[in-house]
């Protein structure tokens, strides 16, 4: 594996650098349909039309974890109550310069809600046997701007069968002995891959390395790692090598590099890091001024209304429990009701009141079963004779006669 400088004539041209290089280039620069015209050049009426009258922050987003062959939600936020087109894209690349887009599978017809989202199936077609994954696009149909912050969309990287190799350290030429860590991404999730070298009868062996911990790629996203060594005893010449789906059984690569003494090692191809998208495009507010992430002026009435109810039953428990604490509590420990004049007399003309169980009047004094007020806080007045109906009171002694001969006792 070598930089991709090494795929263009000469000794490198058929072996494991080309390989490389033609990897990122098939994954970068080609689609589902080869002959599809390159999208370049004015900015898009669809990208206006979304995100122009949006009063939360418009987008259009695919999951993070696709393969060819696949249908997936893409989720679109923008304008209330219009229809766009969504469209998937490869990435074309002039080193780590976004230079057009490739269409990638069919657009599909969106229609937003009245709060300005939506959802739709897209279905990403299958590769040709001898393309590679790599990095996509989900945005608009008529997407012609290649500038990211003019862009409304997102990008995430395509799984299938045949990975993108990024290289495993060395050119044409293999140390001999030495474990080499091949290095890929956009591979199927979970995949699993082995090394085998031809023999001169033509026959494939196996040369992989024990995996380590790490190894194989979860996602698409993810960085993967086979790892392989020439075996010792080879003779010094150009030897074919490929790499193969362990599970599929399929050759997903092929290469030919030499054992050496003394090779040069070579850097791997990085991974491209996709830019930021939108940014001229993600501070739409409303017309208050504030984000409302798709939640329209009536949401926001009931939930103001719902919190101001709140705080008036806050208030009101406050408030009666402020009242039950400042009722003065009678000598046996009994909370008294607060009761005007008119109250009071009220329920002794019907004898209901007695002296201790005489409500407070509204300046804190007491009234005994007369009707004279009499103090009750500190001060030192005899309290009254308790009547007989009270339970606090002491039951009156009775007296009665028995005639007995004449005998009264």
């Amino acid at each position: 594996m070598t930089r991709p400088r090494s795929a263009v004539g000469g000794r490198g041209a058929g072996r494991m650098a080309g390989l490389v290089a033609a990897a990122v280039v098939s994954a970068t620069a080609t689609g589902g349909m080869a002959s599809a015209p390159v999208a370049r050049a004015d900015a898009a009426n669809d990208t206006a039309a979304l995100c122009a009258r949006a009063d939360h922050p418009c987008s259009i987003r695919l999951g993070a974890v696709v393969r060819e062959g696949g249908s997936y939600p893409v989720t679109v936020a923008g304008a209330p109550d219009i229809t766009t087109s969504v469209q998937a894209y490869r990435v074309q690349l002039t080193g780590t310069q976004i230079t057009g887009w490739q269409p990638f599978g069919s657009a599909q017809q969106v229609r937003l809600s009245s709060r300005g989202h939506a959802q739709v199936s897209l279905t990403l077609p299958d590769l040709a046997p001898d393309q590679g994954g790599g990095y996509l696009l989900v945005s608009v149909a008529d997407l012609r701007d290649t500038d990211p912050a003019s862009i409304v969309g997102s990008f995430t990287v395509l799984g299938a069968a045949r990975p993108v190799l990024l290289g495993d350290g060395y050119g044409d030429d293999k140390p001999v002995g030495q474990v080499l860590d091949a290095q890929y991404y956009a591979a199927l999730p979970s995949a699993r891959y082995t090394v085998d070298i031809r023999a001169d009868d033509g026959s494939w062996s196996d040369i992989s390395a024990p995996r380590q911990d790490g190894d194989i790629a979860a996602a698409p996203g993810d960085l993967g790692h086979v790892r392989y060594a020439l075996p010792r005893g080879l003779q010094p010449r150009p030897y074919s090598f490929r790499m193969r789906n362990i599970a599929l059984g399929k050759v997903v690569a092929e290469w030919q590099a030499s054992p050496s003494d003394a090779p040069q090692p070579a850097p791997r191809a990085q991974l491209w890091t996709p830019p930021t998208l939108g940014g001229n495009l993600n501070h739409v507010s409303s017309a208050s001024g504030t984000w409302t992430h798709g939640a329209g002026p009536a949401l926001w009435a009931v939930v103001g209304g719902l919190g101001l109810v709140m705080v008036a039953a806050t208030v009101m428990v406050l408030r009666r429990r402020r009242r039950h604490r400042s009722v003065p509590a009678s000598e046996e420990g009994h909370v008294t009701p607060r009761l005007s004049a008119a109250a009071l007399a009220r329920r002794r003309r019907a004898g209901l009141v007695g002296d201790i169980w005489a409500p407070a009047l509204h300046d804190g004094s007491r009234q005994d079963g007369s009707g004279a007020r009499r103090a009750t806080h500190g001060d030192s007045v005899k309290p009254a004779t308790p009547t007989a109906f009270q339970p606090s009171g002491r039951p009156p002694r009775l007296r009665f006669r028995i005639r007995r001969a004449g005998r009264q006792t």
